[in-house]
């Protein structure tokens, strides 16, 4: 808990404003209400500033500990109590407070998974690894772009890599199976799958810096993929809305009328 706390102080925002715990009671992962007396000790030791917490549960048996445990809180911790299932508590998260809930730690089987925080560790291993290296005084390769790496940027080379074009290739023939999904643990699932394929291949995810390519985390990679799906979205509905004029390959908006443009065309 110290490394944990310790590390999170790495982030500006967390060091300014604080933290907010997410503690959930759902089935058989259920967190001892004994528990929360030990966080509280803990709280006077933590190096960054515990603002409150939410508490999540779906057992109505469970409402008079989590009541009397909000009720006797003596300073100015806030607690926030959520009851309902799974998706109904995260929806409330996310709309009313702004938590990101793809982080979750809990499946929507009420089953436990460390996925990000195991990969969240790797990711502070790394810059560890990094730090101690220019302490030490030993260089750092720079990473020079391989075939099947994609790379981020709105450059020529980084849209024309093989690497970026593959993967573009992987996100179109997943659109259709990521669009017909309203679940976000299916789309999650989806650009995983996209990930784990070109790492397959030997690829990594680059993103260019003032010091040269950088390999960036999982978390990263799945907002860029969401975002090419985002955009194919988009173009879709474009193509959706244009119907042709005339038979003569010239377009209009549904509904609307022939653009300047478009009337100067029919007149030639």
């Amino acid at each position: 808990m110290w490394y944990f706390s310790m590390a999170t102080l790495r982030d500006d925002d967390t060091s300014k404003h604080g933290t907010v715990g997410v503690l959930y009671n759902f089935d058989d992962a259920q967190v001892d209400m004994s528990c929360f007396e030990r966080l509280s000790q803990l709280e006077f030791c933590w190096p960054h500033r515990q603002l409150g917490a939410h508490i999540c549960y779906n057992q109505k048996s469970l409402r008079p500990l989590v009541t009397g445990y909000r009720l006797f809180r003596q300073d100015r911790f806030r607690i926030q109590t959520h009851f309902g299932s799974l998706e109904e508590v995260h929806l409330k998260l996310t709309s009313s407070f702004g938590i990101d809930m793809d982080r979750s730690p809990m499946r929507p089987d009420h089953s436990w998974s460390l996925d990000f925080h195991h990969e969240w560790l790797r990711k502070l291993l790394r810059e560890e690894e990094s730090l101690k290296s220019t302490c030490t005084g030993s260089p750092v390769a720079p990473i020079v772009p391989r075939e099947m790496d994609v790379l981020f940027g709105k450059s020529i080379r980084a849209r024309s890599a093989p690497g970026t074009r593959r993967a573009l290739h992987l996100v179109e023939h997943h659109y259709e199976e990521y669009t017909r999904t309203s679940s976000k643990y299916d789309k999650k699932a989806c650009a995983n799958g996209i990930i784990a394929q070109v790492h397959a291949s030997g690829g990594r995810f680059l993103k260019s810096d003032r010091e040269g390519w950088m390999e960036v985390d999982d978390i990263t990679s799945r907002q860029k993929i969401a975002h090419w799906f985002r955009y194919m979205k988009t173009k879709s509905a474009d193509a959706a809305n244009r119907i042709p004029v005339n038979g003569r390959g010239l377009v209009q908006e549904r509904g609307g009328k022939p653009t300047s443009r478009q009337q100067d065309e029919e007149c030639k």
